[in-house]
């Protein structure tokens, strides 16, 4: 997980600036963020199925392999280009976080679910405190090449540990999904799920996609956000240290309703934000929040999934991450173009007032303790 998000993250900074160099706008970069979704809400939930009645071992092969050659693809010239390793991108993406997860599903214990989940989070953060400013810092060495050479490399490492063996793939041999094609692909008990996700991460991509965008329309230097990232991650991984443990202690709905409503704080104090520090502060806040609703979100949909539909289940879930950055991330750029700041993310704090509704009016669907199922 380390490997794969590192690579990823050291792709998100400097993608924007890219496709700015070729000639797009913000817009062009929401454009860009939809192209890579496409393939992963298309393909993932075959990847899904693929994953109960293959391998995820192999999935997760597959998955880091597409990772590595994808992270070289961005040095071809080019905005059709960019627009092609998208594609390539986003479906290695599907193949690596499908599999991840379902395996997180086989191996963490029925009552810390939440603490598991969020620990197996915590690794993504860590490498999204160091590879953004990687990033930028490699960038301003070596260029485009710096960047994506070393996320290519990241990519084709996660690889050769996935071909380790040292995974458990218990699940090869099991028989796939019966019943109609819909059936079988999407996983229903994880929708409500995948809804907490979709609305939350739509919300984070303002504070991990769109930084650079927010720094050229306010004239503040590029290199400035090299220590946003890191201060960001930070945040992100001692909130989740202190908040993992007791994760399972309280009810679902009562703890996601809390950190829904510290990330709708950060929201309304980045509308306000002129300058990076203000920024930084509420990256923080949401971060603080974050510690909360995705581990849940994540267990929520491990408890309700069928073991013998883990992939299916992990897989509609991931969906919401997916259209997160996605639809969600294509919706921002195209707010900013429009209107400029702070639209999105006054936008993005109403998208979570409604999902605290939501969770109010379906918290018995949310399971308070997973040893109770």
């Amino acid at each position: 997980m380390f490997l794969g998000f590192a690579s990823f993250s050291l792709i998100q900074p400097v993608l924007p600036v890219l496709v700015l160099e070729y000639g797009g706008d913000a817009s062009t970069v929401g454009l860009v963020m939809l192209i890579f979704a496409v393939p992963s809400l298309l393909l993932r939930p075959f990847i899904g199925s693929l994953v109960d009645r293959w391998s995820r071992a192999r999935t997760l092969v597959l998955g880091t392999t597409g990772l590595g050659l994808a992270g070289l693809m961005y040095l071809l010239p080019g905005l059709g280009a960019i627009a092609a390793t998208r594609v390539v991108h986003g479906a290695s993406w599907a193949a690596f976080n499908t599999a991840a997860s379902s395996t997180l599903a086989e191996v963490a214990p029925a009552s810390r679910r939440a603490e598991a989940a969020g620990i197996y989070n915590l690794v993504p953060n860590l490498a999204q405190m160091i590879g953004p400013a990687t990033a930028l810092l490699l960038f301003g060495a070596y260029g485009f090449g710096g960047p994506f050479i070393a996320a290519g490399a990241l990519g084709l490492l996660a690889m050769l540990v996935a071909v380790s063996g040292a995974l458990p793939d218990r699940n090869r041999g099991t028989p796939g999904p019966t019943g109609g094609i819909l059936r079988g692909l999407i996983e229903r008990t994880s929708l409500l799920p995948m809804t907490i996700e979709f609305l939350w991460i739509s919300g984070q991509t303002l504070f991990v996609t769109y930084p650079p965008v927010f720094a050229e329309e306010k004239g503040i230097p590029l290199a400035e956000l090299a220590i946003y990232y890191p201060v960001m991650g930070a945040a992100l991984i001692v909130t989740r240290l202190i908040v993992g443990r007791h994760l399972d202690r309280y009810p679902r709905h009562l703890v996601l309703s809390v950190g829904i409503s510290v990330g709708i704080v950060g929201l309304l104090v980045a509308a306000t934000a002129s300058d990076l520090p203000r920024l930084l502060l509420a990256a923080c806040i949401f971060a603080i929040g974050s510690s909360a609703t995705s581990p849940l979100a994540t267990a929520i949909a491990i408890d309700r999934a069928d073991p013998a539909r883990r992939g299916a289940a992990m897989a509609t879930y991931g969906l919401g991450y997916q259209l997160g950055f996605g639809i969600g991330g294509a919706a921002w750029g195209v707010m900013i173009a429009a209107y400029g700041y702070p639209a999105p993310y006054l936008g993005a704090a109403a998208a979570l007032v409604a999902l605290l509704v939501l969770i109010a009016t379906r918290k018995d669907s949310l399971a308070g303790n997973p040893a109770e199922l």
